[in-house]
């Protein structure tokens, strides 16, 4: 009986061990060492996923991938410009990104004036996004 108690209280012991560990563990953010570099001339403040794995990003730059974009582009999962993403215009630095349940986009940011997005991701359907 002993002997199952103090196994028990070993295993106990490890498991709390294992998850203060775990919890000590530094959160990590987009970089370029996760093999993603979106090679903008400028901050990117935002990066969100959507759910096919298509990234997008958000900033102060107004070129990435070597194609003007004003703080806003989307990138296809290999990292290359999405040609199918049409981009909006915005004034100044984009510091968030949301992605609703019917794949429209939303930002936020220190702008005072975009022109609306149309996307044609849904078969060419140029609804606004």
């Amino acid at each position: 009986m002993k002997s199952s108690f103090s196994c028990l209280r070993s295993f106990i012991m490890l498991l709390a061990i294992s998850l203060m560990l775990h919890a000590l563990a530094p959160a990590r953010a987009q970089n370029p060492s996760d093999g993603f570099d979106p090679n903008a001339n400028s901050v990117v403040d935002a990066v969100a996923e959507q759910a096919d794995g298509k990234l997008v990003v958000g900033g102060d730059f107004t070129q990435i991938a070597g194609q003007a974009r004003a703080r806003l582009s989307r990138h296809l999962a290999d990292g290359s410009l999405d040609p199918d993403f049409a981009s909006t215009v915005v004034d100044a630095d984009i510091y968030a990104i949301a992605l609703q349940a019917d794949d429209r986009i939303v930002i936020g940011g220190n702008f005072s004036r975009s022109v609306p997005l149309i996307s044609n991701s849904q078969g060419g359907s140029g609804k606004p996004s």
